[in-house]
């Protein structure tokens, strides 16, 4: 439920900013631990975040159906630079590397990489 209360301070910010779009990151793999991530959830966030803004802002999610390997593949194709990401759940100026998070994270970007390079 966290999320869907950040979500929606932040779809009533996008509003008054007069912003038209705001984003959700959850991937398919979380969908058993976290209700929030799951795809009936974001539905009815994004009615909500539409219905209270008029129409005006709405929610986009386009990782709801992909795993973290294949949301890393996507963004090492697209350029992203990793080294300036943050997943920890630790909350630290630099990521622990221990926790699940973290784990997660570098497994699916070591998954994603070879994948697309082999190595």
């Amino acid at each position: 439920m966290e999320r869907g209360c950040h979500k929606n301070i932040k779809a009533d910010r996008d509003r008054k900013r007069a912003r038209h779009a705001g984003g959700a990151g959850n991937p398919c793999g979380d969908h058993h631990i976290y209700p929030d991530c799951r795809p009936e959830f974001i539905s009815a966030i994004q009615e909500a975040i539409s219905a209270g803004s008029g129409g005006k802002v709405r929610l986009s999610a386009p990782y709801t159906s992909l795993n973290k390997t294949e949301i890393a593949r996507h963004g090492l194709r697209l350029g992203v630079d990793y080294s300036r990401t943050y997943s920890c759940y630790k909350g630290t100026d630099t990521p622990c590397g221990e926790c699940a998070t973290c784990r997660e994270r570098e497994e699916a970007l070591r998954e994603a990489a070879l994948s697309i390079w082999g190595k």
